[in-house]
């Protein structure tokens, strides 16, 4: 296998991902009770969780190893600029939104400020430090036991961590402990770190089909063994926590969902052929970060038009959905546009 090939699977489940991710955020902006208070709310919400964000990050994980050059200075650059083009986007989605509104006498709902929404913590700066680590990790060591221990690290240290030393600047990156932080590096670093160490075992097993059922009953597993846990041990501020800083526990839940989901989605791209469905996602899943930036434009200036939680869940489902469809087309006519740039400057 070439080092460059995509491989179908891991795009097909970013792909979905995609999806309920943008329906997700959509509920949560625009739903009277972003999403809490009705079934098809939770539902969206749900899918847009363990589907969504945390299969993002493994499958980074996975495509570190898979496409990214054994260059630590390289996965650096690439860090630093996904850093900062998650604050880019926090300007252009949200400040920019704010500020507008404000000359009209509008306020965002709750009355958050341009700064407050500058600062937010997403994932886009999480996936550019995890990157940056990664990068570190695999220039230095490539012992397996090594790159196996530095999550569980992660995952026990994390909780202990959580509202220390908050009045450091740049601990709200880390292990932020405030509404704006959604993804804090501890404990969310997990996920791609888990990520490289299957790219590294999908890369080096001779048959594929034998590693999916493995990573099948794997998951299964450790959803069971997080479950227990969950249940058993009554310390839920660090065995449990929430979604944002969640504990060991639920990051075995979560884990094990998405090597599970990581078989099924092996075996839904092997036994059904392609399709005009399969290649939007592949397509969604390639240019992830455009597809990303351009879905959280379209939501933060739909703020305009509904600059209060005013949505029923079904309606804001349907926005949704139409979201979904302005991405897809949007992110053709960006790609289409960067193209012919590149074209006419080639011709010059």
């Amino acid at each position: 296998m070439g080092k460059k090939e995509r491989i179908k699977f891991f795009d097909f489940a970013r792909g979905i991902a995609i999806f309920f991710m943008i329906l997700q955020h959509t509920v949560i902006v625009f739903d009277k009770s972003s999403g809490s208070d009705s079934g098809l709310g939770r539902t969206i919400i749900l899918m847009g969780t363990a589907p969504a964000a945390p299969v993002f990050m493994f499958i980074m994980g996975v495509f570190f190893i898979h496409r990214h050059p054994n260059d630590m200075s390289f996965g650096i650059k690439r860090g630093l600029k996904l850093l900062l083009l998650g604050y880019v986007l926090n300007a252009v989605r949200f400040c920019l939104p704010a500020m507008t509104l404000d000359k009209f006498g509008l306020v965002l709902e709750g009355n958050t400020s341009p700064v407050t929404l500058f600062f937010i913590v997403d994932i886009l700066q999480m996936a550019g430090l995890s990157l940056m680590i990664m990068a570190v990790a695999r220039r230095f060591t490539q012992k397996t036991w090594i790159w196996i221990s530095l999550p569980v690290v992660v995952s026990m240290v994390s909780p202990v961590l959580w509202g220390k030393l908050t009045e450091i600047p740049g601990t709200a990156l880390l292990w932020g402990d405030q509404d704006a932080v959604f993804f804090p590096l501890f404990p969310w670093l997990i996920y791609p770190l888990v990520g490289m160490i299957y790219g590294r075992a999908y890369l080096m097993h001779p048959d594929r089909g034998i590693l999916m059922k493995k990573s099948f009953l794997s998951g299964l597993i450790m959803m069971l063994t997080g479950a227990i846990i969950w249940r058993f041990f009554p310390n839920e501020d660090y065995f449990v926590g929430n979604y944002a800083r969640s504990g060991p526990a639920i990051h075995l839940i979560i884990l094990g969902f998405v090597i599970t989901w990581m078989a099924l989605c092996f075996w839904i791209v092997d036994r059904i052929p392609d399709n005009r469905i399969f290649r939007v996602l592949y397509f969604w899943s390639r240019n992830v970060i455009v597809v990303y930036f351009i879905q959280w434009l379209l939501i933060g200036w739909a703020l305009f038009l509904f600059y209060k939680k005013t949505q029923t869940p079904e309606g804001a489902l349907l926005l949704g959905f139409v979201f979904v469809l302005l991405t897809h087309l949007l992110t053709n006519a960006y790609l289409y546009l960067k193209r012919k740039l590149e074209f006419n400057r080639f011709i010059r």
